[in-house]
């Protein structure tokens, strides 16, 4: 938006972010201890190794807003687009899927304390929910595509094909997840796929929901978690089940940058954990 001159967040809140942001990167760069380990630290170590592109301050904060805006709600309390986006495609394949909700109900009940209650070191031990979400990530990526820049050229096998440095490449995330040489009857919901036992046969950068390497998606655990937190409490207390409307399979709205269902309709009814 910026190249429009367009402010889609409020400035006086931009403002107040701003001289915060910027009283504390002028205490980092004073303080030479570096003792800090958070992202905005790593931000300003990055701006000194950065010798080929003016870093400006500017462009720091700009960079510290985005990820403030992706790791948070937006306003009206909607939270972040990856999030509601996963829990929905989820509720639905347990919808039409009623095995696989039950092993996931099963799972969060066996490792849930005597009053039912779930935090973070229950979440860590619940790797059938952890394969649910990623079985979702894969069949319903909110991005269907990534890009990156060569960083030097590169001979691609024996295909006679070399990529140029400074080749802008698009890599279609959704066409490798959906590959059956990658992913056997690739267009059901099998979570198992995702098991730890299993994880070892999937075939490296096949799966890419949040992107790979040092530039993947920096709102990955958060997300991930958000979405974890949310399931392990709703499926203890409602049962999703499939309607006369639950359109199967899904239809993807045309011409959005985000992959997004034209109509996701599903019923759900008291859990009787």
């Amino acid at each position: 938006m910026k190249f429009f001159n367009i402010s889609i967040i409020e400035p006086t809140v931009y403002d107040f972010f701003k001289k915060a942001i910027a009283e504390i990167m002028k205490q980092r760069k004073e303080d030479k201890s570096g003792k800090h380990h958070d992202f905005l630290q790593l931000m300003i170590n990055a701006q000194k190794k950065v010798v080929d592109v003016e870093e400006t301050d500017d462009k720091l904060m700009d960079r510290l807003r985005v990820l403030y805006n992706r790791c948070s709600k937006q306003k009206k309390n909607r939270p972040i687009l990856c999030c509601p986006n996963l829990l929905s495609h989820l509720c639905y394949l347990l919808a039409i899927n009623p095995d696989s909700q039950q092993k996931l109900l099963d799972e969060v009940l066996a490792k849930s304390d005597s009053k039912g209650d779930i935090d973070y070191e229950t979440i860590i031990r619940l790797p059938y929910l952890d394969a649910c979400i990623s079985e979702t990530l894969r069949l319903y990526n909110p991005a269907p595509q990534t890009s990156r820049v060569a960083a030097k050229d590169y001979q691609l096998g024996d295909t006679g094909i070399t990529v140029k440095k400074g080749i802008h490449i698009m890599i279609p995330i959704h066409a490798i997840h959906h590959n059956p040489d990658y992913y056997p009857d690739p267009h059901s919901f099998k979570p198992e796929r995702f098991l730890p036992e299993n994880r070892d046969k999937l075939v490296p950068y096949t799966y890419l929901p949040f992107g790979a390497g040092p530039r993947n998606c920096v709102g990955m655990r958060f997300a991930l978690m958000e979405a974890k937190t949310v399931m392990a409490r709703v499926i203890t207390k409602y049962e999703f089940i499939r309607t006369k409307t639950t359109k199967v399979p899904l239809q993807m709205k045309k011409g959005k940058i985000f992959m997004t269902p034209t109509d996701i309709t599903i019923g759900k009814i008291p859990g009787t954990a």
